[in-house]
């Protein structure tokens, strides 16, 4: 009933506040997400979250707005915030602490070249696999929250030994076997 009473799109922002704190973390994230849609412009408050992801995605978005939007209790909204190229360094900092792993992984990949910044996992264990690829790619990717991607990594033929050695050690087994199994072939 509290959660309902969060989401009803006419509570007042004095019942939200009360409920922010709420002990049970699905309302209490309905009253973050009221409270941040009572703050949002008028023409983000009418957008569901895909829309506003998508919208995130699309092009200029104020500093304001990306601001409110990094505290939605969205993960996704919060990944898009950090792939924004409008997003000012204080609120990338902000949010390279982020509790999820998948809006951490947004902010390092900003460090990554355009091409390789929107793909998903599987597009870039696919990328991985030609023979050369970017040392900065490789550095990157080899610190990606993925075991897969640092396989991937291991396995490409233009890795360094400096990142082999790193990776010989990872704590994933499989990225282990593969990172030493090139440091063998090398």
């Amino acid at each position: 009933v509290r959660q309902a009473v969060a989401q009803n799109p006419s509570v007042e922002e004095e019942i939200l506040n009360r409920l922010k704190d709420d002990d049970d973390s699905d309302v209490a994230s309905a009253a973050r997400n009221g409270l941040l849609s009572l703050k949002l412009p008028q023409e983000w408050r009418v957008l569901d979250e895909d829309e506003r992801i998508e919208r995130l995605n699309e092009g200029t978005v104020s500093v304001e707005v990306l601001e409110l939007l990094a505290i939605s209790s969205n993960w996704q909204i919060r990944q898009a915030v950090a792939r924004h190229e409008g997003t000012p360094d204080a609120l990338l900092n902000q949010l390279a602490e982020d509790d999820d792993s998948d809006v951490r992984q947004a902010i390092e990949d900003r460090r990554l070249p355009l091409d390789w910044r929107q793909l998903d996992e599987d597009e870039r264990i696919e990328k991985l696999s030609d023979p050369v690829v970017p040392a900065e790619v490789l550095q990157v990717l080899s610190a990606s929250g993925r075991w897969r991607v640092r396989q991937a990594v291991a396995r490409n033929r233009s890795v360094s030994q400096k990142i082999l050695d790193r990776l010989k050690d990872d704590d994933d087994s499989d990225v282990a076997a593969a990172a030493r199994d090139t440091l063998v072939s090398l």
